[in-house]
């Protein structure tokens, strides 16, 4: 049984009288244990993906009647708003891109990490700032230095290292991690791949949410592929990175610089991402392919496959 699971996922906004499309026909199950990236280019829908996984869509987002979020058996769209936030942090919770936007100027981090324990739990301050000090520690912190430290006195790598702490207090099944290493150093990314690691091998089931595709290739052992808010490729991880199956997937990895072997030619795919208000016919790729067929102009591939889906009139998945 998956521990998550996205049934006939669609998501409209409603942004200046235009209806825009984000996220049509999702289908997709997250085992247990598992850790997923899901990759594509800026607005392609990744994050209001995830919105509709953590119960935090906007107001002005409008789901498909049909559409089911099924997390360990339950509807999470179908729960009451008592129950969502309930839901939040103690069954799944999030790594958010920019740490110093998500964690409070105003607050210590010992108080800021106690807080979600407060929350959810009936624990004693002493209780809580022993867990605290638990998770901190986990993602090679010093809760000594840490707890009475304000957001500004931290590095951006040690506020993203409080971010994930802050994301395991409760121990959640699931964690969702939104560009977790964007605007740090390379040394830093490494320190934070090295600690997603640990935590996976634990057995943290994870949802990676990036455009950066050596994040992916470094944690990720299933790759999803999303392009102006449907899948195109569903695949694991080792296989996808050496050879692609679906024309946008392949593009993506044309454009990415490659120096191991020495300085190599990076394409760009030519076009731009399909307006979302005004989607084409057909294969919502075509325009921008180089091997589309006349059905591609007017049938909408289904995503097919067992091991590996595709959605593509013109590859096939496995």
């Amino acid at each position: 049984m998956s521990l998550l699971s996205l049934k006939n996922l669609s998501i409209d906004y409603q942004v200046r009288g235009r209806l825009l499309h984000v996220v049509e026909q999702v289908n997709l199950s997250f085992a247990s244990g598992s850790f997923t990236a899901i990759i594509g280019e800026s607005g392609c829908g990744k994050t209001t993906l995830m919105s509709a996984v953590l119960g935090t869509l906007a107001n002005n987002s409008r789901v498909s009647p049909q559409a089911e979020v099924i997390f360990k058996g339950q509807q999470v769209l179908a729960l009451s708003k008592e129950a969502q936030r309930l839901y939040r942090w103690k069954s799944v919770s999030m790594v958010f891109q920019a740490a110093q936007n998500a964690l409070s100027p105003t607050l210590t981090i010992g108080e800021q990490l106690c807080d979600s324990l407060f929350d959810h739990r009936s624990i004693s301050k002493t209780g809580a700032l022993e867990i605290a000090a638990e998770r901190l520690r986990e993602v090679r912190l010093s809760p000594e230095r840490i707890f009475p430290a304000y957001p500004h006195q931290l590095s951006g790598g040690m506020r993203q290292r409080v971010m994930i702490a802050m994301a395991m207090i409760l121990q959640p099944d699931l964690m969702l991690l939104d560009e977790p290493t964007t605007a740090l150093d390379v040394i830093t990314q490494r320190y934070i791949f090295d600690i997603l690691k640990d935590l996976h091998q634990q057995g943290q089931t994870m949802i990676l949410i990036t455009h950066d595709l050596a994040s992916a290739q470094e944690l990720a052992d299933t790759v999803v592929v999303m392009y102006g808010g449907q899948i195109m490729e569903q695949a694991p991880a080792q296989g996808f990175f050496s050879g692609p199956r679906h024309p946008y997937s392949e593009g993506l990895l044309n454009a990415l610089p490659r120096v191991k072997d020495g300085p190599s030619e990076h394409t760009a795919i030519p076009g731009h991402p399909p307006d979302l208000a005004h989607k084409p016919s057909g294969c919502i790729f075509h325009p921008r392919c180089a091997l589309a067929e006349a059905r591609c102009r007017t049938e909408t591939p289904v995503l097919k496959g067992t091991s590996w889906r595709v959605a593509c009139h013109v590859r096939e998945g496995i």
